[in-house]
């Protein structure tokens, strides 16, 4: 993204707070299938699409500062911390 390029996200992590399909890449599930159809889809964009999907994805980088990243790291060690009490709790573990 810091390179002007749009990026195949997977839904992990920071990707899902700041990936915008169309917008700065495209934002895809876990498996090589779906790896496969968001490359053709960034693979196949107009000259135009391009320029302004890589515009945004450098954009993203740039106003995403530390704090920023700090903030959006904090959010999901906090929801993957909820999920694992919650998961303990279904299993009777707490």
């Amino acid at each position: 993204m810091a390179r002007r390029v749009p990026v195949v996200f997977t839904k992990t992590g920071w990707s899902k707070e700041v990936a915008v399909t169309g917008k700065n890449g495209v934002l895809i599930n876990v498996d090589v299938d779906s790896v496969a159809q968001g490359t053709v889809t960034i693979l196949s964009l107009s000259v135009n699409a391009w320029c302004e999907m890589s515009g945004n994805a450098y954009h993203t980088v740039a106003l995403n500062r530390w704090q920023e990243s700090i903030s959006q790291l904090k959010k999901t060690l906090e929801r993957t911390g909820q999920r694992s009490l919650n998961s303990a709790n279904v299993r009777g573990l707490k």
